[in-house]
């Protein structure tokens, strides 16, 4: 007998088991249909109609000729309710629609349902695609090169940078990293997510059930989340840097280590006692004056303003407790809602089980990927890396949080621009960067200016910070021709800083350290000349707070192009730059991120406000520096 090809065996082994699998899992639905009709179950006591673990009941989303699903790119007429998803009591005439809204609220309380939510923003961009990919996808994403890129695509991070590189599989010490920071920031989106996923999935049954809850006042976003617990923050009067490097961070920690979901919740003052933070917020001007102005957000999981009325308020002892052990009050662990009003400051150590629940989210999320895979050895290696110390910058100058990869993960994920945000920023860059741009060829000089060199920060001239441009270069490239000379991407928030550049660039008397000066700005800074926007923008109306932050955001993913960096570090804004280019967020496969504060020449080795001994020790060899230079003189 003539051998068979061995594909053609293995085709024929695969099919009978294919069969078998099949006819067993035919029987095994038989056996169960007759225990239900013996027992008299529900049938969604087996499905969607109980609590289920998702990492246990996987429930894949795909079209068949019993169910429809959500149809990729599919965009829904939803509407952009003004504030907080105010319930819209619209009453369908149909009886078959009422039949429809009572399927599609199966995972819903009816308290919930007629209460008054603070929903989450809907966006006209918004598509069932987008919700399905986020909520439903979100614990077998890793599986999936496709989906596991939609969730971290959603981060500021540059196209080409190693953040976005998902295939690498190379067990190197930056890699493994890399790894730690991206499955922390998966692990936290699961978190937010996770209590959404049973309505999620009932919804996603039907498309027919986005447009009759949306109907009902029920946004595409919005789940009513049963089984979470919350912690609710409000952001504050602050900067941008400021607000997610001490506040946003330090909630999420909060959250984490409590098991609990947190919102970010402004402009709700009149719900609550304790009204200093939960005002709108100063950095958004968008009718609902919070977060998701801006960024997406932090979870589809929303409160009836009731429970929010009613929350506990933790006092100054119980927060202290709680970011020192991880845990809430003895008497509140079963409350639904607890309160924070921040002490934002940043928060240097993860309490009490953080770091384990990090890896618990992260080793059930490798779940999803084959053991033959070749990342699989790099993600093992960069789970067990959380439980790691931080090491210190190895430059001199150690901001506070300058190398925590946890928290740095935090951050990307509170700054995931809305898909509104998101299109405008990439039209303004597309308009912007010139196509033959070199990041390997690019040194940022974000100069923060203005109301930061009252108190906070001395601060260098922009003929000085060109100097220290030019010294940077030639130190890289002692040979540099003029056809070779760098892009400088200069930002800045300084009206005066952008009038001395023009006076700089026109004057053809100074001599300039680069013959040719190659300058890529955003033009379409608004410049309000401080980083505290609600004064400015309440004496004019040139610009709004949204087209500040628009404004601040853009130019933060612009000096992501720039392989050298050079930084004021007294700015939370500046640091929060350098949070994102050390965890490979850039364009550049590496990036040098420096701080002014620890440059060796003290002309330009500039010192923070709180620092003294700093300033007192550079006032001390500049004074004995031009005593020598005039002594010389003579």
């Amino acid at each position: 007998m003539k051998k068979r090809p061995l594909w053609v065996v293995q085709i024929r082994r695969r099919t009978i088991r294919l069969v078998s699998f099949a006819v067993s899992c035919a029987l095994l639905a038989v056996a169960i249909g007759s225990m239900a009709l013996m027992f008299r179950w529900d049938g969604n006591d087996l499905s969607l109609g109980a609590e289920v673990d998702p990492f246990k009941i996987q429930i894949n989303a795909r079209k068949s000729e019993s169910v429809t699903f959500l149809q990729k790119g599919v965009q829904m007429p939803v509407k952009d309710f003004a504030v907080h998803g105010t319930v819209i009591n619209k009453i369908t005439d149909a009886g078959i629609a009422t039949t429809q809204f009572e399927k599609c609220s199966e995972g819903n309380t009816k308290t919930w349902l007629d209460g008054s939510r603070i929903g989450n923003i809907n966006e006209s961009l918004l598509t069932l695609d987008f919700v399905r990919q986020n909520i439903v996808d979100s614990p077998t994403a890793l599986g999936s090169y496709d989906a596991v890129s939609i969730i971290l695509n959603q981060t500021m991070s540059h196209t080409s940078s190693r953040f976005r590189n998902y295939h690498d599989a190379s067990i190197t010490s930056a890699n493994i990293r890399t790894w730690a920071v991206r499955l922390v920031y998966l692990s936290l989106h699961y978190h937010q997510h996770r209590h959404a996923l049973r309505e999620a999935r009932i919804r996603a049954l039907d498309d027919a059930c986005y447009p009759v809850m949306l109907d009902r006042g029920v946004g595409l976003y919005d789940y009513e989340c049963p089984s979470a617990k919350y912690l609710v923050v409000g952001l504050a009067k602050y900067g941008l840097g400021a607000n997610v490097r001490a506040g946003a961070v330090k909630a999420l920690v909060a959250g984490l280590a409590t098991d609990r979901v947190v919102l970010f919740v402004n402009n709700v003052a009149d719900l609550e006692s304790a009204t200093k933070d939960m005002g709108p917020w100063s950095l958004a001007s968008c009718p609902r004056r919070d977060h998701q102005c801006f960024f997406l957000p932090l979870s589809p999981c929303v409160l009836l303003r009731e429970e929010l009325a009613a929350a506990h308020i933790l006092d100054k002892g119980e927060m202290r407790a709680l970011f020192k052990t991880g845990r809430v009050p003895l008497g509140r662990i079963d409350d639904r809602v607890l309160v924070l009003h921040l002490h934002f400051m940043p928060q240097l150590k993860l309490p009490g089980n953080t770091v384990e629940l990090l890896q618990n989210y992260s080793y059930s999320l490798i779940e999803g990927v084959l053991s033959t895979d070749s990342r699989r050895p790099v993600m093992e290696q960069a789970i067990a890396s959380f439980t790691l110390p931080d090491e210190p910058r190895p430059a001199g100058y150690n901001y506070a949080l300058a190398n925590s990869r946890i928290q740095h993960a935090l951050m990307f994920y509170t700054m995931r621009p809305n898909l509104h945000s998101r299109k405008r920023i990439d039209e303004i860059l597309k308009e912007i960067i010139p196509a033959k741009t070199l990041p390997e060829r690019s040194v940022g000089i974000p100069i923060r200016a203005s109301d930061k060199c009252r108190q906070e920060s001395q601060c260098l001239s922009f003929s000085q910070h060109i100097e220290v441009s030019s010294l940077l270069w030639n130190d890289v490239y002692p040979n540099t021709s003029h056809s070779d000379q760098p892009t400088l991407i200069f930002t800045t928030e300084s009206k005066d800083m952008m009038h001395e550049e023009h006076a700089y660039i026109s004057n053809t008397t100074i001599p300039k350290p680069f013959a040719n000066m190659n300058l890529l700005m955003n033009p379409h800074d608004v410049l309000p000349n401080t980083g505290f926007v609600e004064e400015i923008v309440a004496k004019t109306t040139s610009f709004s707070a949204d087209d500040a932050m628009l404004s601040a955001v853009t130019s933060l993913q612009l000096q992501l192009l720039a392989r050298y960096t050079i930084a004021n570090c007294c700015s939370n804004f500046h640091t929060l730059l350098g949070d994102f280019l050390v965890e490979g967020m850039g364009a550049a496969h590496h990036n040098d991120f420096s701080c002014l504060q620890e440059h060796s020449d003290p002309v330009y080795a500039i010192c923070c406000g709180w620092h003294k001994d700093c300033k007192q020790k550079r006032a001390a060899i500049l004074l004995a520096r031009n005593s020598t230079d005039e002594t010389m003189k003579d």
